[in-house]
């Protein structure tokens, strides 16, 4: 589906895909048991998961976004933009949504350099590129941080997200810009449309053809009876035109 989107002023094509179906339904569609899949079970609504388990959960997989091109040779992807409704009940636990590079990811740029951050090393390792964002519905400004390379702490994002059960079973919106060039954007969005809280980072994460693959994170498992909701997960390629490069050559005289 062709969209359009503005980012710096420049008008640029987008491709979306999804709303992608859930973990559990690909694997029981590929002959699998769901009911293996450590933590993860389906939530209460259609097309919704519950995940309590202390080592995250893979929600997609990394994906060749090159099959997305085939019918525009003449175009790039510039952008990937990871889009992921969560909520929850669990009040002092970080909880969120984590992105990992593919393994096959073209790097012309190393981690080595970017600043590092981690709370309190759940779910991230210098050993590996992976970016999760955490935040705490319910508490006042949301204190919401990303841990891996290039993160920040707990920044405050303007107002108080409401949890799982305050909001009558709402999700807050988890957006993830990220570029080929390694320059990120993350961006947040309450149950009320209102709430947006943008911030900026660098790491590179997307090589233009990989999309990176995303997974569920709560800190330490949530708290009892209180998992983490995961509603929709889209993703989005935004393009650019390639520059077709023209022969500088000329024509001798007299040819």
């Amino acid at each position: 589906q062709n969209a359009v989107v503005v980012e710096d002023g420049e008008v640029q094509s987008m491709l979306s895909v999804g709303p992608l179906p859930s973990i559990l339904t690909v694997l029981e569609e590929m002959g699998g048991n769901p009911e293996e899949f450590e933590g993860v079970r389906p939530g209460a609504n259609e097309g919704t998961l519950e995940f309590s388990g202390q080592d995250g959960a893979l929600l997609v997989p990394s994906l060749d976004a090159s099959v997305l091109l085939l019918k525009q040779p003449d175009a790039a992807i510039s952008h990937v933009i990871i889009t992921a409704q969560v909520n929850s009940d669990s009040y002092n636990r970080g909880l969120g949504i984590g992105v990992e590079p593919s393994p096959l990811l073209d790097k012309t740029v190393r981690e080595d350099g970017l600043p590092w951050y981690t709370y309190n090393d759940l779910g991230v390792t210098k050993k590996k590129n992976i970016t999760i964002i955490k935040f705490h519905p319910g508490m006042s400004g949301g204190e919401l941080r990303l841990e891996g390379y290039g993160g920040w702490y707990n920044q405050s994002i303007g107002f108080t997200p409401e949890n799982w059960t305050a909001s009558h079973g709402n999700f807050h919106t988890l957006e993830f810009w990220l570029g080929v060039d390694g320059d990120n954007k993350f961006q947040i969005t309450g149950t009320q449309e209102t709430q947006v809280w943008t911030k900026t980072w660098h790491n590179k994460l997307f090589d233009g053809r990989y999309f990176p693959a995303v997974f569920a994170w709560i800190d330490l498992g949530g708290g009892r009876n209180q998992p983490l909701h995961v509603g929709q997960i889209t993703m989005k390629a935004v393009l650019s035109s390639v520059q077709k490069e023209e022969s500088s050559k000329k024509v001798p005289e007299g040819s």
